[in-house]
């Protein structure tokens, strides 16, 4: 969640840094952290104790474009810098549901691409059973089909990279011996 820009629910002065923020995660009013520590961290919004959103954040098991292992969980893949971190099991939700259309179009093209593919595979063995087809022909066919069933084997092989990335459960911060959440893992 972007901070920065948002007035502070205490102070009302704008949040400056993400870092020097956070927000309730029962009512989602924004909150400097030292205006927080200073009202006892009593939210001024619901009049509750404050409900630290680190709580509820979700944090992939793969890293969603390079689908390097997130373990421990971190905020972001150390392979490519990825996020690998989602403020509620809903935001997390929503994005595999992305994940899962992307990965449905590109198996569905990668299979129109093998079908291209093969066509075009049985129009140079027709040609050449046929006819007597120059060499630029031959080229061109071979081409066409070597292109083709290579994008096509990749769209399926991304689409099952992004499927191993659906079918992994979300991670949850280790909670330590009180039974309260850890501290955010670091994005380091």
């Amino acid at each position: 969640m972007q901070l920065a820009g948002l007035p502070c629910g205490i102070c009302e002065r704008s949040v400056m840094v993400d870092a020097d923020a956070t927000w309730c995660a029962r009512c989602g009013a924004v909150l400097h952290r030292n205006c927080l520590q200073r009202a006892d961290t009593i939210c001024p919004s619901c009049r509750r104790v404050y409900d630290s959103p680190e709580r509820h954040f979700v944090y992939s098991r793969f890293c969603p474009e390079c689908m390097q292992l997130n373990d421990p969980p971190k905020t972001c893949c150390v392979a490519c810098g990825a996020g690998t971190q989602w403020d509620t099991p809903t935001d997390y939700e929503r994005f595999v549901k992305h994940m899962t259309q992307t990965a449905r179009s590109r198996l569905l093209r990668g299979f129109a691409e093998l079908g291209a593919g093969a066509m075009c595979l049985l129009a140079l063995i027709a040609a050449l059973a046929f006819t007597q087809p120059s060499f630029v022909a031959l080229s061109m066919f071979l081409l066409g089909f070597m292109l083709l069933t290579v994008d096509g084997v990749g769209s399926i092989i991304r689409s099952k990279k992004i499927r191993k990335f659906i079918v992994s459960a979300p991670v949850k911060p280790i909670s330590d011996s009180s039974g309260s959440p850890a501290a955010p893992p670091n994005s380091s």
